[in-house]
């Protein structure tokens, strides 16, 4: 997500990996050697590197126990609003969606309601 010659990549790196609860050891392994939650972090930090404007997130925390679950979904929903992001969450996790969106939109039999 970061240009190799960006200017503090690599501070910026860890910044990203700190806000979505990794630890910078983490950053020294390959892709493979990490666990799907680990991974989905990843990707989010990725994504959140490039200061997107709009973000659509895919069932983003599903991967991840029940406590860090909860965790991540308020410190993810925290940063993309003081980041001025929007995000457009797909999920079939009610609670998930109540607790991350300023508004919700239900879809049933391919229609909105």
């Amino acid at each position: 997500g970061i240009a190799r010659n960006a200017d503090r990549r690599a501070e910026h790196i860890v910044e990203l990996a700190y806000i979505v609860g990794l630890d910078k050891a983490i950053l020294k392994r390959r892709p493979h050697e990490l666990s799907g939650g680990q991974q989905q972090r990843v990707a989010l930090a990725r994504a959140m590197a490039m200061k997107p404007r709009l973000m659509l997130l895919d069932e983003p925390f599903s991967a991840l126990d029940t406590g860090l679950r909860a965790s991540m979904r308020k410190a993810v929903a925290e940063l993309l609003e003081e980041a001025g992001i929007t995000t457009i969450l797909v999920t079939h996790d009610q609670a998930e969606a109540l607790s991350f969106a300023s508004q919700v939109a239900v879809m049933r039999d391919g229609l909105f309601s």
